[in-house]
């Protein structure tokens, strides 16, 4: 079975799984796509510090994924947690996009924050590479 990914393609371009990021890198490994929207991370620093990003598919995807990246959500970082756990928002610095940086040893954790907010509840629409590669 094939999925459609013309919803995708026209929020995020024609390459679904090129992500370019606040500064236009386009290094970013983009480890999954649903109805929600992707989640894409890259090395940040060269260092060991990891830049998570979630990108919507749209306001409404926005909208739902806003309580995953809550400061106060259950497993999710308090207002007094250290910096590098905080996320920014949609409409910070103009950006549709939820991201992070987190070290090596949180990567883990933050993407499964990041991957759960995508396919809660049985999110439809998963594109795998196979599909958005005929």
């Amino acid at each position: 079975m094939t999925t459609d990914i013309s919803k995708f393609t026209a929020a995020f371009g024609n390459d679904i799984f090129a992500m370019a990021g606040t500064q236009g890198t386009g290094v970013f490994i983009v480890l999954a796509v649903t109805d929600r929207g992707r989640v894409g991370f890259r090395d940040y620093t060269g260092n060991g510090d990891y830049r998570v990003r979630v990108e919507p598919l749209n306001d409404e995807a926005a909208s739902l994924l806003r309580p995953f990246f809550a400061q106060d959500q259950a497993g999710l970082p308090k207002p007094d947690a250290p910096k590098r756990f905080s996320w920014k928002v949609p409409g910070q610095g103009d950006e549709n996009r939820f991201s992070t940086i987190c070290n090596a040893d949180d990567l883990k954790a933050v993407l499964e924050i990041a991957l759960t907010a995508l396919v809660w509840q049985g999110t439809p629409g998963f594109v795998s590479p196979k599909d958005a590669c005929p």
